[in-house]
């Protein structure tokens, strides 16, 4: 089907050929609310914001096809993969793909998946540090204090390991509803999350 939409009004809703998958395509976003236009940054600025969400997506799910454009250029063209470490290849490079530790753990009813880096493959800043939780792109401070703590004394100060984790864990025991962007979690046993991060 095809839909389109402006504003609040559906003005057009029907049966339409295409490829498997959803075409999501977004023009004048803030046009009917001035308020939150005034507020944007400059073009580029706003589509490395659009970029990073794109990328904390796929990144988690690598089996689903992801493609960028923007103004008539493809900034990102990602084919279904077999896992991350694919996907962050995609996205990073494959010499830095290569390079990552294989993480799989499974206790205490918390399963966590990914790859990290050793100590000698560093970065300056955490921007390639990615959490997810139950298929969810996260930040969260329990966890970051376990990784400083399991790389003490391995890296420089002020260095930090690159990164991709997925966590899986009964929805029952955390509570998403901490941020309005809910990138933030509460857990009911946190001693629990921090000591299996660092094993």
């Amino acid at each position: 089907h095809e839909v389109r939409v402006s504003g609040d009004q559906i003005e057009t809703l029907s049966a339409a050929s295409g490829p498997p998958g959803t075409t999501v395509e977004v023009r004048n976003l803030f046009f009917n609310v001035p308020a939150r236009q005034k507020f944007l940054r400059s073009s580029p600025t706003e589509i490395g914001h659009i970029t990073e969400q794109i990328t904390r997506i796929a990144l988690v799910q690598p089996g689903v096809a992801f493609r960028l454009t923007h103004n008539g250029r493809v900034v990102h063209d990602l084919r279904p993969t077999g896992g991350m470490r694919s996907r962050i290849a995609d996205f990073y490079g494959q010499e830095l793909a290569d390079a990552l530790l294989d993480i799989r753990r499974h206790e205490r009813g918390l399963k966590i998946i990914g790859h990290v880096s050793s100590p000698v493959d560093s970065r300056s800043s955490a921007k390639y540090q990615y959490l997810f939780l139950n298929g969810r792109f996260i930040r969260d401070r329990f966890i970051a204090a376990a990784v400083r703590e399991a790389y003490r004394g391995l890296m420089e100060p002020h260095r930090h390991p690159v990164l991709f984790l997925a966590f899986e864990i009964d929805p029952a025991t955390i509570d998403v509803n901490v941020h309005p962007t809910k990138i933030e979690v509460r857990w009911q046993d946190s001693n629990v999350l921090y000591s299996q991060v660092l094993s």
